[in-house]
């Protein structure tokens, strides 16, 4: 039984690990299509689209992981609840490199036409505070951390307050 719940243990921190790689690409992702956007740069708009098929491919693959550990493994209690959140974790990730890669393409359709100046200003103001706050829980998910105890229940002060700064366009 020991070495049952030993295997479970490596494969769950494979998938952790998984994770966090999959993590570290979407924020690459999100930065590039913010740069792109400010930049209006549509060689990086293609190449932030090409990486969100290799982030798609790595979602795949570590459902698969999962998956199999389900059903090979048949985990209980603590164990069955981080893969359950891990699969949670995984179409989260992968969903949040599509909308930088829909950024991108809507970059890509119109090249030679400038973005409103404002608006764009704004959307890169409120891209930053979000990949700000994505690069904060993934780093307290690193840390076996608590996001409750980190950012509130509500989230934090001071993402909200520069939240609100660029809705209504005053520096935060």
């Amino acid at each position: 039984m020991e070495a049952m719940q030993l295997l479970i243990e490596k494969k769950r921190e494979a998938l952790r690990a998984g994770l966090l790689s999959l993590g570290e690409q979407v924020a690459a992702g999100l930065h590039h299509s913010l740069e792109a956007l400010r930049h209006q740069d549509s060689n990086l708009a293609r190449r932030i689209v090409t990486e969100d098929a290799l982030i798609n491919r790595e979602r795949r693959f570590l459902e698969q992981q999962a998956l199999v550990v389900l059903a090979s493994h048949q985990p209980a209690g603590r164990d069955l609840r981080l893969i359950g959140a891990s699969l949670e974790m995984i179409a989260e990730l992968e969903r949040i490199a599509d909308h930088a890669a829909d950024v991108a393409r809507i970059l890509l359709k119109a090249p030679a036409l400038p973005l409103p100046q404002e608006p764009a200003k704004r959307i890169g103001l409120m891209g930053d505070i979000a990949l700000a706050m994505f690069t904060r829980v993934m780093a307290v998910y690193a840390e076996n951390g608590d996001a409750d105890q980190e950012f509130g229940a509500f989230g934090h002060v001071g993402y909200h307050g520069r939240w609100r700064s660029a809705r209504i366009g005053t520096a935060g």
